[in-house]
């Protein structure tokens, strides 16, 4: 027989399934967990070697500064060398001048006293930067000439030329002393003592 129930329907519950939880097998969690140990300890060794790199960077950086500072005093102190260097170079730069200028003239004279025959008397000399102008006497034209030949020799004196020569008698200077025929002459040559010093 059939049975047919009349009743309203109440909703029935359906029956409560049974969860059943999920387990992860053991080995999973420790090998997640040494996984995670080890990346831990791995950022932890990267970072410890990053502090101590940057710590040596610091110290490099440090001691370059301290460096500077260091070569700036001796940059100061080779400058200061260098200008005293400059200065002393100056001075005896001017120094040596001024002796080149100084025995310019002793050698000046001392090459035309070394000219000079015996029977020959230089009375004027004018000198100019580049050039010179003898007046004088002498008791022949030989020793003129020879003079103006040793005045060549010289590395003095350069392009000697006589102006002129002339007879005259020159009186004695004692009384009663008689005149003596001599001849005057005038020579002007160029000087090269610049040139040489």
């Amino acid at each position: 027989m059939i049975r047919i129930n009349l009743l309203p329907e109440v909703k029935r519950k359906a029956p409560k399934r049974v969860k059943v939880a999920r387990q992860i097998p053991f080995t999973w969690i420790i090998s997640a967990l040494i996984a995670v140990i080890l990346a831990g300890a791995a950022s932890l060794f990267i970072h410890l070697r990053m502090v101590d790199e940057l710590h040596k960077r610091q110290q490099q950086m440090a001691q370059i500064q301290e460096d500077i500072k260091q070569y700036k005093v001796h940059q100061g102190l080779v400058e200061q060398a260098r200008k005293q260097r400059n200065a002393l170079a100056q001075k005896l730069e001017i120094i040596s001048t001024l002796k080149k200028r100084q025995t310019g003239p002793v050698r000046l004279l001392d090459e035309l006293a070394g000219a000079i025959p015996a029977k020959l008397w230089v009375t004027e000399m004018n000198e100019t930067t580049s050039s010179m102008s003898l007046s004088g006497y002498s008791l022949d034209h030989k020793q003129i000439a020879l003079f103006m030949e040793n005045l060549e020799k010289s590395p003095i004196f350069s392009n000697v030329e006589l102006v002129s020569s002339t007879a005259e008698a020159q009186a004695g200077k004692t009384k009663g002393a008689a005149s003596m025929p001599v001849k005057s002459f005038q020579l002007n040559c160029q000087l090269n003592v610049l040139k040489e010093m």
